[in-house]
């Protein structure tokens, strides 16, 4: 299936009036409309491309909800942290938690950029 226009005709004709022989022509010609045709990124390429991204973000959501933290859980790790007097610790933990939120947002959002 040809997946790029490419005048072979007019190719050989414009160098072949450049001063190349017959068969110069029809080489140099060869070699373009190869090169083309290896390097031009078919509809099956970009499909195959975006079944594997889909795969790689079911990945990464089975990765995170397994790694996910529950409110009770974060809960209970606030309250450690107050009892222990440790007010610096919290403020850090609840600090990177507001750039982890940010993080993802980014993330989710160029994701969903990505995507049909």
């Amino acid at each position: 299936m040809p997946v790029a226009a490419f005048d072979t005709y007019t190719a050989a004709k414009t160098l072949r009036a450049a001063g190349f022989d017959e068969s110069q022509a029809e080489a140099a010609v060869t070699v373009i409309r190869d090169a083309v045709a290896e390097s031009t990124v078919t509809k099956a390429d970009l499909q195959a491309g975006l079944a594997e991204l889909r795969a790689d973000m079911a990945d990464l959501r089975a990765d995170m909800a397994a790694t996910y933290v529950t409110k009770a859980d974060f809960a209970a790790g606030l309250a450690t942290l107050r009892a222990e007097g440790r007010g610096d610790l919290l403020r850090a933990v609840l600090a990177l938690g507001a750039m982890m939120i940010v993080g993802f947002g980014a993330m989710l959002a160029l994701l969903t950029t990505l995507l049909p």
